[in-house]
């Protein structure tokens, strides 16, 4: 003769709800994933706890796992948006976002060499709301700069970087 715990079944529905456990003969309980014991559905007091318990386990996972995308991501050697770390059996692809600048300092670069060197400018700088021309800054991040107003400006605009959030990691294998 099986006992109760032997027949359980879990909760019909999404996949979150795969953890929590249905007890036929305990009506209105379920198994808290964090720590296996029975929650009564009735009282208020056990569910606030159990999902306590839960928010701070899926804190703990977050923390680890941004911990391990930043090891994976410096592993990269930074120079394109994406990257892959390649083990000896498993790949992640690294995508980093496109970098951003403060328009403020870009807006302020326009309008102090835009009449003296319209051509410099205009080639690293376009006008929606000022915004950097990427491809023509990379190359001249990549090049030996002799002209000093464009030397200025490459080192102004990359100065006025700044972070455009996380880089992205998938699992490929």
């Amino acid at each position: 003769m099986s006992s109760w715990l032997d027949q359980a079944k879990p909760i019909a529905g999404a996949d979150a709800y795969e953890q929590a456990t249905f007890i036929p003969e305990a009506q209105n309980c379920v198994t808290d994933p964090v720590t296996g014991e029975l929650v009564d559905l009735e009282d208020a007091d056990s569910l606030i706890e159990s999902l306590e318990r839960v928010k701070e386990q899926i804190a703990k996972l977050s923390d680890y796992r941004r911990y391990v995308e930043d090891e994976l991501v410096s592993r990269t050697p930074d120079q394109d948006r994406t990257e892959r770390v390649v083990g000896m059996r498993r790949t992640v692809r690294v995508e980093r976002p496109a970098p951003d600048y403060e328009p403020a300092s870009l807006k302020r670069l326009w309008e102090k060499h835009h009449d003296d060197n319209p051509r410099e400018v205009e080639e690293l700088l376009r006008v929606s709301a000022v915004a950097v021309n990427r491809s023509p800054l990379k190359k001249l991040l990549k090049a030996d700069i002799q002209n000093p107003i464009s030397k200025y400006l490459v080192q102004a605009i990359s100065a006025a970087e700044r972070p455009a959030g996380r880089a992205k990691v998938t699992i490929e294998r």
